[in-house]
C-alpha cells in the first residue's frame, strides 16, 4: 500500500511538472583523461535578454524584448496581485501583445535546447512616443595604435540595441544608455542600431588609428624589371599587382597585363583612358577601370583578369579619373532592412556617383550629386572605401578630407506641389514609359570635414 501511495504521488508531481515545464536535452562537454576523451554534462543555458520594453494599447500592452543568445523560444510573465503569473508561453518571437491593463509588470525568461535562462529580464521600459537616438559619440575620434577612445550612446524607446563594427566586432543586449572603451588596431566604423515597435533608427562613428610607418628595405636581387624594353607608352599611376602579373593603362587607350617574366599576357582595346589604378578584386576575378574619353564622356568597366574578356561598361555622360570601389548597401522594404549587398560605386569629375551592379556593371540606382559642401575641385583623387560598409573617404582640397555614407532613400514623400500634381497625373497617363520601373533614390551623409595634417 505504501509502495502503491508512492507511486500515485510521482504520478501526480511528474504530470504536474509536465504541465509547467517542457523536455530539455543534457549538454554534454568532451574532456580527455589520459588519453582517454569522456563527456561530462555542463550547463548550457540561454543568455538573459537585456530589455523588456512595453507600449500601452486601447486593449492592453504590447511588449518587445530583446534576442537572447542560444534561445529557441521565450515564455512571458506578468505581476498580478503580488504573483507572477505565465501570460505567454512558446513564444517564438521577440513581442507580444497583452489583453487587459491588471499590471504594467512584466518579464522574460529565454530557454533553449538545454533550458531556460535562471534569472528572469525584469527591466520594464515604458514607450511614449517614437524610437529616439539622442547620442551615439567618440571622445577621440582620432587615437594612436594602442589607445582607447570611449564610444558613448544615448537611446529611447527602444527594445533593441546593437552595435557593430567593421572590423567584425558585435556588441548586442544593450542597455538604452551607456558607454565602454574600444582599442582597434585600425580604422574601424562603428554603426549603432536601434529598434522597437517597428522604427530602426542607425548612427555611425569613424575612428581613424594612426600607427607608425615601418621603412622596409628591399634586397637586391636577380629580377628584372618586367615592363623594360616592352615598347609601350604606359600611365605610371595606373600599375596595379595582381596574382597574374602586373595590369596597367597606356596613353593609346589600352589596358594590358604582363606576368612577372615580362610576357605579354593579353591586351585589351578601350575606348578612352585610365588615368589611374583599377581596383583588383579578387572574390569576382575582376579588375575594375574608370575611363575617359576625348570628348568629354567617360566610362565605368569590369574586365575578367585571367585572360582580359567580359568587358563591361557603363558610360557616364563626364570623364572618370577616380578609380571604382566596391561598397556594402542595404535595401530598405518599409521597415525591414535587407542583407548589405556588394556594388561598385564611382564619382566622376563633377561629384554625381554611380552605383552599379559588380557583375552587368548596370545602374542598380539613381545617379546622386555628392554634397556641395564636399564638391570644391574637380574629383580627380582616387576615393577609398571603408571595408564592409557603406562609408567612403576622399579628399576635397589639398588639405582637408571628408567622410560620406551613402544609404538608399526609402523617402516617398513629394517635396512640392508640382511633384505632388506631376505624380497625381501620372497615375492616369497612357504613356506606355510610365511603366518601367525607376530605380531607387540614393541619399548621401557628410559624417565629417577635416584638415590633414603632416
Amino acid at each position: 500500500m505504501r509502495y502503491l501511495f508512492t507511486f500515485i504521488l510521482l504520478l501526480v508531481l511528474s504530470s504536474k511538472s509536465i504541465a509547467n515545464q517542457r523536455s530539455f536535452e543534457q549538454a554534454y562537454a568532451p574532456i580527455s583523461v589520459n588519453k582517454i576523451t569522456i563527456f561530462i554534462p555542463i550547463e548550457n543555458l540561454p543568455s538573459n535578454s537585456r530589455l523588456v520594453s512595453l507600449k500601452e494599447t486601447d486593449n492592453g500592452y504590447l511588449i518587445e524584448w530583446d534576442q537572447a543568445d542560444g534561445a529557441t523560444f521565450y515564455y512571458v510573465e506578468q505581476l498580478v496581485n503580488g504573483v507572477w503569473q505565465q501570460v505567454g508561453g512558446d513564444v517564438t518571437g521577440l513581442s507580444m501583445s497583452i489583453s487587459g491593463k491588471s499590471s504594467s509588470q512584466f518579464r522574460v525568461v529565454a530557454c533553449g535546447r538545454y533550458g531556460c535562462s535562471k534569472q528572469a529580464t525584469h527591466q520594464n521600459v515604458i514607450a511614449n512616443g517614437d524610437l529616439q537616438l539622442s547620442q551615439f559619440s567618440l571622445s577621440k575620434p582620432e587615437v594612436t595604435l594602442g589607445q582607447a577612445s570611449l564610444l558613448s550612446w544615448k537611446v529611447k524607446n527602444a527594445s533593441s540595441v546593437t552595435i557593430t563594427g567593421s572590423n567584425g566586432s558585435v556588441y548586442k543586449n544593450l542597455p538604452l544608455s551607456g558607454s565602454f572603451n574600444i582599442i582597434p588596431s585600425e580604422f574601424t566604423s562603428y554603426t549603432l542600431v536601434v529598434k522597437g515597435f517597428g522604427q530602426t533608427r542607425s548612427a555611425t562613428q569613424n575612428l581613424v588609428v594612426n600607427s607608425t610607418r615601418k621603412v622596409i628595405q628591399t634586397p637586391l636581387t636577380n629580377y628584372i624589371e618586367p615592363l623594360r624594353n616592352l615598347g609601350y607608352d604606359l600611365i605610371a599611376r595606373s600599375l596595379v599587382a595582381v596574382p597574374q602579373g602586373v595590369l596597367f593603362s597606356t596613353y593609346d587607350e589600352k589596358i594590358v597585363l604582363v606576368n612577372k617574366s615580362g610576357e605579354v599576357i593579353w591586351e585589351q582595346p578601350l575606348e578612352g583612358v585610365v588615368a589611374n589604378k583599377g581596383n583588383y578584386v579578387a572574390e569576382e576575378g575582376k579588375v575594375y577601370i574608370s575611363v575617359s574619353k576625348m570628348e568629354g564622356s567617360g566610362q565605368v568597366c569590369s574586365i575578367r583578369v585571367s585572360d582580359g574578356s567580359n568587358l563591361s561598361c557603363n558610360t557616364t555622360s563626364v570623364s572618370m579619373i577616380s578609380k571604382p570601389v566596391e561598397i556594402e548597401l542595404q535595401t530598405k522594404t518599409g521597415n525591414e532592412v535587407s542583407i548589405p549587398k556588394k556594388l561598385i560605386a564611382a564619382v566622376d569629375m563633377k561629384g554625381n556617383l554611380y552605383v552599379m551592379d559588380r557583375g552587368s556593371m548596370e545602374l542598380t540606382h539613381s545617379v546622386v550629386e555628392l554634397p556641395p559642401q564636399v564638391l570644391k575641385n574637380s574629383v580627380t583623387a582616387n576615393i577609398a572605401a571603408v571595408p564592409n560598409t557603406n562609408n567612403l573617404i576622399m579628399r576635397v582640397s589639398e588639405t582637408e578630407y571628408t567622410s560620406l555614407s551613402i544609404e538608399e532613400d526609402t523617402s516617398t514623400s513629394c517635396n512640392s506641389f508640382s511633384n505632388c500634381l506631376q505624380s497625381a497625373f501620372s497615375l492616369f497617363s497612357d504613356d506606355s514609359g510610365t511603366d518601367e520601373e525607376t530605380p531607387p533614390k540614393l541619399k548621401i551623409k557628410v559624417n565629417w570635414v577635416k584638415e590633414h595634417k603632416e
